[in-house]
């Protein structure tokens, strides 16, 4: 501990914002999770998650044996959904690049179904129009700030 004593700190604002999570049903809080939602690789790695998201399903749908009724024999299915669950919090986390998964599903399986759709699914559809808004918001603060510097370089 006394080496961290000398050693200087940089301290960087990496735009992270708090965002607070509520339950549609019931209007509770029930987490809080943090990332930078202006982070343009948020949608590059989101399809790099979904390709890996994919794979697995493919991966333990080629696991599973089926007889001739095309029903499994003999599998795990507790084993496989923990399997499931495990890659697509891991992809949450990679999305967003910070530890959000346990705060966003707590000890619910991503795979739940919520009115029809898997829980992981509900929350993404959620958080993209935030994103959204924001990278909107700071395209705007953007421009603002680059035209302040660009013109008097601008034909009047």
């Amino acid at each position: 501990m006394e080496e961290l004593k000398k050693i200087e700190e940089i301290v960087i604002d990496t735009g992270q914002i708090k965002f607070a999570l509520r339950d549609a049903t019931t209007k509770e809080l029930y987490g809080v999770i943090s990332f930078n939602p202006v982070d343009f690789n948020i949608l590059s790695r989101f399809e790099k998650a979904k390709e890996k998201i994919c794979k697995i399903q493919l991966e333990i749908s080629e696991e599973v044996e089926l007889d001739n009724a095309g029903k499994p024999i003999d599998y795990d299915m507790i084993k496989v959904v923990n399997k499931i669950n495990k890659v697509i919090k891991e992809q949450i986390d990679y999305i967003f690049d910070s530890p959000i998964s346990d705060s966003v599903f707590g000890n619910k399986s991503p795979m739940a179904s919520v009115r029809g759709k898997l829980f992981f699914e509900v929350f993404l559809e959620a958080v993209f129009p935030i994103i959204e808004k924001k990278i909107k918001e700071n395209m705007k603060e953007t421009e603002k700030r680059t035209a302040k510097y660009t013109a008097k370089y601008r034909k009047k």
